[in-house]
């Protein structure tokens, strides 16, 4: 009875819809707000396991990130505000840009979630802009994609981590991959009453 009380009361806190937003932006909202508190919590785990290999441009990185996410889960999850800004930041920006450097540092075994990411967030994003935007933004990330994981081939890793690293952190960020994307199709779609 608890468990059911609690997820009711979790799927009407997905569902509160912000004034003046269409159908399409209060589905990518209810996304957000299922998705967001995960990536800062992710943040700011990446924080401390980044320190403890001493792979300092990943650890000021996601020092970075803590914020942007802090601001981003206070604007979508505690004020309930949509604006295209934190969906543009931390989906289309902070995405990218840490799997390229996570990709470049640490090489592409341990960073291979990142081509699975950045196509999910394509998927999720991408039905929201105009057509001629979908175009570039799938055209920068196959680049970005194509060119960070070439770089990795050719010159190897600024500094691997060996196999152990590599498996746990694939591991640890595959099991919180799974996790949002379940939440965020099912419950958090299911929560709006669009599927």
């Amino acid at each position: 009875m608890v468990l059911t009380e609690l997820g009711d009361r979790y799927l009407a806190y997905l569902a509160e819809r912000p004034d003046g937003v269409s159908d399409q932006e209060h589905r990518l909202h209810v996304m957000a707000r299922a998705g967001y508190p995960f990536a800062l919590a992710t943040h700011v785990i990446f924080v401390f396991v980044f320190w403890w290999i001493e792979a300092w441009p990943l650890v000021w990185f996601n020092i970075a990130s803590v914020g942007l996410f802090a601001v981003v889960v206070w604007t979508v999850c505690v004020r309930n505000h949509f604006a295209a800004w934190p969906f543009v930041l931390a989906n289309l920006v902070e995405i990218p840009a840490h799997g390229v450097l996570a990709t470049v540092w640490l090489g592409i075994e341990p960073a291979f979630n990142f081509y699975i990411v950045n196509t999910v967030v394509l998927v999720m994003i991408t039905p929201f802009l105009s057509r001629r935007a979908r175009i570039l933004v799938s055209a920068f990330y196959l680049c970005l994609l194509a060119a960070s994981g070439a770089f990795v081939l050719m010159f190897g890793a600024v500094a691997p981590e060996g196999r152990v690293f590599n498996t746990l952190f694939f591991a640890a960020n595959a099991a919180v991959l799974t996790g949002v994307m379940s939440t965020r199709s099912q419950k958090s779609l299911w929560a709006v009453g669009q599927w």
